[in-house]
């Protein structure tokens, strides 16, 4: 019964795609602050949930500006104990990834942030002229990445990353 209530949940979270993808989702928001909606895609494909290959992707005007990729492994550097349960691991997985797909945000650029964070690699054209947003994202076992959107080449530029 549980199996089919996570199934039933993970469609009307638009999670489940009948392509041949493990996992499948996407999410509307508008990245780049031109008052449109763009679309974040994150999709897992491979065999199993402990053998998955990962990629987030970030569209705006049709065309891919970001791509972020990375191996189920990483989820699960830390996980809970699934005592050898492969339905708890799936969820686990699902899970995170809907999480990092919920979990990109748009914010203020943060100079504070970025100085901190960036260190020995500071842009001082940023320093000088900040972008006015800046796009967060998490996944995996810790790691972040902070973007800006760089409106004369159209593509994502990343500000800090770390873990």
């Amino acid at each position: 019964m549980n199996t089919y209530l996570i199934i039933l949940a993970c469609f009307l979270l638009n999670c489940i795609d009948y392509s041949g993808h493990w996992y499948y989702s996407k999410r509307l928001i508008d990245l780049n602050n031109d008052n449109k909606l763009d679309t974040v895609i994150i999709q897992a494909d491979g065999p199993s949930s402990d053998n998955l290959s990962i990629t987030l992707s970030f569209i705006v005007d049709g065309k891919e500006v970001w791509d972020e990729r990375w191996n189920s492994n990483y989820e699960l550097v830390d996980p809970p104990d699934f005592e050898k349960d492969k339905v708890n691991r799936d969820n686990y997985i699902r899970l995170a990834l809907q999480k990092t797909l919920s979990g990109i945000s748009i914010d203020t650029f943060c100079m504070s942030d970025y100085l901190g964070m960036a260190r020995s690699s500071i842009d001082t054209s940023i320093v000088n002229h900040p972008p006015k947003f800046q796009l967060s994202f998490s996944y995996g076992y810790e790691s972040t990445i902070v973007l800006y959107w760089d409106s004369t080449a159209c593509v994502f530029r990343k500000l800090w990353d770390c873990c």
